[in-house]
């Protein structure tokens, strides 16, 4: 854990963290191979850390279709190196 907060403070200093861009790219790709919805709105959330120590986020969590019903894809996506660490759609 200690180290990828390390990891986290000097992407942040470097200005290396994904970006939103980036992210959604990220996101839609992986949605069109398992052939889910991705449809606007696109809602975003820092996640854990929010801020701390000067760092920032260290994952997006990105849904689709926000604040609507029904074909909704959800993602948290790692911003040092673009992994998804969990993803999941619903269809209805």
């Amino acid at each position: 854990m200690f180290e990828r907060w390390k990891a986290g403070r000097r992407a942040t200093r470097e200005g290396t963290l994904l970006t939103k861009e980036r992210a959604i790219e990220i996101a839609r790709q992986h949605a069109d191979a398992k052939g889910w919805s991705f449809a606007a709105p696109i809602m975003f959330e820092e996640g854990w850390p929010k801020t701390m120590f000067g760092m920032e986020a260290l994952t997006f969590n990105l849904w689709t279709n926000g604040n609507n019903r029904g074909a909704k894809a959800t993602f948290v996506i790692d911003r040092l190196d673009g992994t998804i660490i969990r993803a999941g759609y619903i269809p209805r």
